[in-house]
């Protein structure tokens, strides 16, 4: 047990170290904004069970098929809300006729205490999420999360309250629960962190209960059961169909995207998109010698058989 712990509670310590004074001094990002406006709207909305669909608009979009629904799953919503509420933290209270379509955004900032309290959760989060994949890989876990703090723009990204650091936390869980039944339902939930997470639902199709057609099958459908679950707006958008919405929307929002003006070569790539892969390229690459030992090693013969004489 203390060989997971401690290498666990470093990372947990220098996760922290590393992102707080960017989250105390970063200015407030659009994005954040937007999830923390709609955090408080949603998470009000859950605390009440007020499943109505509202008035599908910007400030009363309900559970509809629209813009907030359709921009990103509830999970990390979810987690900014209870933050706001422990911190008592207020949002802009907007009536429906207040709102600047062009200048939205602005209408809806908030305030530095409402960030702050946001951003700490995230930080938890990811610290939380690191010190799960460390108390399974160890002290080379450690040394994959020392590199990946090291680079730049994660302690930008990380530090803001957006998707990344509750996604991070989904992604530790998975590390954790690998080869257990609860894999599955964690994959699922990972995924309402974020969509970039969706490759898991084809980890949990392949390792979730088994290796024969019923089981991967359960091991899909429980993923994919445990998002519709945690993702309201899918009660009332087909389900899993909901899901196909959500990815053509987005889709359709990076063309859109990509041909704004400062982006070069019609390209739109946040460094934080890349974050999970450059991660999982750290753990493998602390991984390489040992798995390279793994795979050179010599298959064992079977019992009477001489691997070096010839018949």
């Amino acid at each position: 047990m203390r060989e997971r712990l401690l290498p666990g509670a470093a990372a947990f310590v220098l996760t922290i170290a590393a992102l707080l004074p960017a989250a105390l001094t970063l200015p407030q990002h659009g994005d954040e904004t937007q999830y923390g406006w709609s955090a408080a709207y949603f998470g009000a909305r859950l605390a009440r069970l007020d499943f109505s669909l509202g008035a599908g608009t910007l400030l009363d979009p309900g559970w509809n098929y629209s813009y907030w629904t359709l921009t990103q799953p509830m999970g990390a919503r979810f987690v900014y809300a209870a933050a706001l509420a422990i911190a008592g933290a207020d949002v802009p209270n907007l009536p429906a006729d207040s709102v600047d379509s062009y200048n939205w955004e602005r209408q809806m900032r908030l305030s530095s205490y409402a960030i702050l309290s946001m951003r700490l959760a995230a930080i938890l989060c990811a610290a939380l999420g690191f010190a799960v994949i460390c108390s399974r890989f160890r002290w080379r876990g450690v040394l994959a999360c020392a590199l990946f703090l090291a680079i730049p723009f994660v302690h930008t990204d990380l530090a803001r309250g957006w998707a990344e650091g509750p996604l991070l936390l989904g992604l530790g869980l998975c590390t954790a629960a690998y080869g257990t039944r609860w894999f599955a339902p964690l994959c699922g939930l990972a995924v309402t962190f974020k969509l970039t997470a969706l490759p898991l639902f084809l980890a949990a199709f392949w390792h979730g209960y088994g290796r024969t057609r019923l089981a991967h099958l359960a091991g899909f459908l429980v993923s994919l059961g445990v998002w519709v679950l945690l993702t309201p707006p899918s009660w009332f958008g087909g389900g899993p169909l909901f899901l196909g919405m959500m990815v053509a929307n987005r889709i359709t929002e990076y063309s859109v995207q990509a041909l704004r003006p400062e982006n070069a070569d019609d390209i739109f790539l946040p460094t934080r998109y890349l974050l999970p892969f450059v991660l999982l390229a750290l753990l493998l690459a602390v991984h390489t010698p040992q798995l390279w030992r793994r795979f050179r090693r010599p298959q064992s013969s079977p019992a009477g058989e001489n691997p070096g004489s010839v018949s």
